[in-house]
């Protein structure tokens, strides 16, 4: 055996182990900036070993996706279709929402390199956020009058990922993953910037009216059937679709808290006649979605 053949084991060990280094980065982070940083890394390293972005990616899937098992599904006992992601796990699982993982090296990458400059989008936490006591009892109340989770999380289970961070333009966000082997409604709750107009526990009960509508509909796009019935009901009119889609998660939310135990979050004093028209909407474009 020639000295280079000797080399070459030892020389393969080294890249094994920079590349176990680079994605421990990733899935031993705790912190947005930690998972941020470790991206960071992972990039820089795959452009200066782009014969190795290959398997780099690969194992950076196989991490991933183990790291997700425990929240793929509920916990025995919950009788909700949802699993709640806590923020020590929610930035790492924010890369499976974001990125297509398993879409082949390529698309991981440019996944990545998205996923980096969407973390810029987030600073240090302003308000306090919503706890998951007080979103499951929106939750409980959604499901027992309008069956909700049934609609919104069908077969996976609703994920609820809750960031230790303020996003600089927005309070909760609705999405929906898509490839071959997930596809779920997400729900990223972040620390509030101004809870003095709507509090953080209507903001997620918002946030959860964006995501009947999509469910509803398929397309945000699309305003759900008799909406703007109700408008015209009530004397109001909007201009645009973002509008209408804004309005339509507000009385979904308005309904859902529409409870004794919930009405303390309402950001207004709606009159009883009010509240009865916003259930009685979400009530008919629910069940006729079971029908």
């Amino acid at each position: 055996m020639d000295e280079k053949t000797q080399r070459e084991p030892k020389k393969n060990r080294a890249k094994t182990r920079t590349i176990s280094s680079v994605i421990a980065e990733i899935s031993e982070a705790g912190t947005l900036d930690e998972v941020k940083t470790g991206v960071t890394a992972f990039i820089e390293f795959s452009n200066a070993n782009p014969n190795l972005r290959k398997q780099l990616c690969r194992r950076l899937a196989e991490e991933i996706i183990c790291l997700s098992e425990p929240y793929l599904r509920p916990l025995p006992g919950r009788k909700k279709n949802v699993v709640f992601i806590p923020p020590e796990i929610a930035p790492v699982m924010m890369i499976l929402t974001c990125v297509p993982i398993m879409e082949g090296e390529e698309s991981i990458y440019e996944g990545l390199i998205r996923f980096l400059a969407k973390t810029d989008e987030f600073i240090s936490p302003v308000e306090n956020i919503a706890t998951e006591e007080e979103m499951n009892a929106v939750l409980d109340n959604a499901q027992e009058k309008f069956r909700l989770l049934d609609i919104v999380a069908p077969v996976k289970p609703l994920k609820i990922m809750s960031l230790n961070n303020s996003h600089i333009e927005r309070n909760c966000e609705c999405g929906i993953t898509d490839s071959p082997t997930i596809s779920e409604a997400v729900i990223f709750v972040y620390h509030p910037l101004d809870v003095s107009v709507c509090g953080r526990v209507c903001i997620f009960a918002h946030e959860m009216g964006h995501a009947l509508h999509l469910a509803l509909t398929g397309d945000v796009e699309v305003i759900p059937d008799g909406f703007d019935d109700l408008n015209k009901a009530l004397d109001i009119t909007w201009q645009t679709v973002q509008q209408k889609q804004d309005a339509f998660a507000d009385v979904a939310a308005f309904a859902m808290l529409n409870s004794k135990g919930l009405k303390k979050y309402l950001p207004h004093r709606f009159s009883e006649p009010l509240l009865s028209r916003f259930d009685n909407y979400i009530a008919n474009i629910t069940t006729a979605h079971f029908n």
